[in-house]
């Protein structure tokens, strides 16, 4: 509860001067305007859920990831990127990289990253060991970069649900404009 302390200040010319000074429960000052109410949960966070894919056409092959952010059900970004011959898992890991990147970029208060790569996710999940010697440094960043959104949730789901589609078609345009070089 509140209760009022009153401090005395002694001043050079004479009289003391009384300050009513309010006080927490643990003695520190507090503000006497009323306590604005609080928000309703939720509101003012940041939420977002962010799909990525990766792709390798020869695995390895050509590759690259495609990411889809969605805030407020409204796809607000969407990136892919050409990765150089690389492997599959290379990719969906450089995927969910760049969207963790940019959910940092937006201020996430919390991120769910949706793949359809239930390898990765379960690797993410430290339910499967990282064995590849090439994917502990991508597994790392991943690692590092989700130490930085408050609260972080993954989940698997497969290829044809929700927004992988789009990720996997933003995958495709990218390849298909590198052609079979």
């Amino acid at each position: 509860g509140m209760k009022v302390i009153i401090m005395g200040f002694e001043l050079a010319d004479g009289p003391v001067e009384q300050h009513l000074v309010f006080v927490d429960g643990k003695n520190r000052p507090v503000n006497r305007d009323p306590e604005p109410a609080p928000a309703p949960a939720g509101e003012g966070k940041v939420i977002l859920t962010c799909y990525s894919d990766g792709g390798s056409r020869g695995n390895p092959g050509n590759s690259a990831y495609g990411i889809v952010i969605v805030k407020d059900s409204k796809t607000v970004f969407e990136d892919s990127q050409y990765l150089g011959k690389h492997t599959n898992n290379f990719a969906e890991y450089n995927g969910l990289i760049a969207a963790m990147k940019k959910a940092i970029e937006l201020g996430a208060d919390e991120a769910e990253f949706v793949m359809d790569s239930e390898l990765v996710i379960k690797q993410m999940k430290g339910i499967y060991k990282v064995s590849s010697a090439d994917m502990k440094p991508l597994h790392r960043q991943a690692v590092d970069l989700s130490s930085l959104i408050p609260v972080v949730r993954y989940r698997n789901v497969r290829r044809s649900q929700e927004l992988i589609p789009r990720a996997d078609e933003l995958v495709n345009i990218t390849l298909d404009a590198h052609g079979r070089s």
